[in-house]
């Protein structure tokens, strides 16, 4: 008799890894040198979308990081300027 594996897609394994916030600081530090290197925003809203499925709601991921919707709107929209600071800071306020 032969068991049935079950696969995982990669996007369901990643936002179980980013739920461990040393896994989250090692994949942003790819997001910003691709930031750095080329202007990437695709690749930060990617993270800002995977991490917020890993860490729970839009809401309650910028309350916990003390971040306003209007600052991330911004940010994404390249209204303002990203700065590490602000990334690193709303990691850390994660936990």
């Amino acid at each position: 008799m032969t068991s049935k594996r079950e696969f995982r897609s990669f996007e369901k394994c990643l936002i179980e890894i980013l739920r461990d916030p040393e896994e989250a600081q090692v994949y942003l530090k790819v997001v910003l040198e691709a930031h750095a290197l080329n202007g990437d925003l695709q690749m930060l809203k990617r993270f800002l979308d995977n991490i917020t499925q890993a860490q729970g709601s839009i809401s309650d991921v910028l309350k916990r990081a003390r971040i306003s919707q209007q600052f991330l709107d911004d940010i994404l929209s390249k209204k303002s300027e990203i700065e590490r600071s602000s990334i690193f800071g709303f990691l850390k306020n994660l936990g």
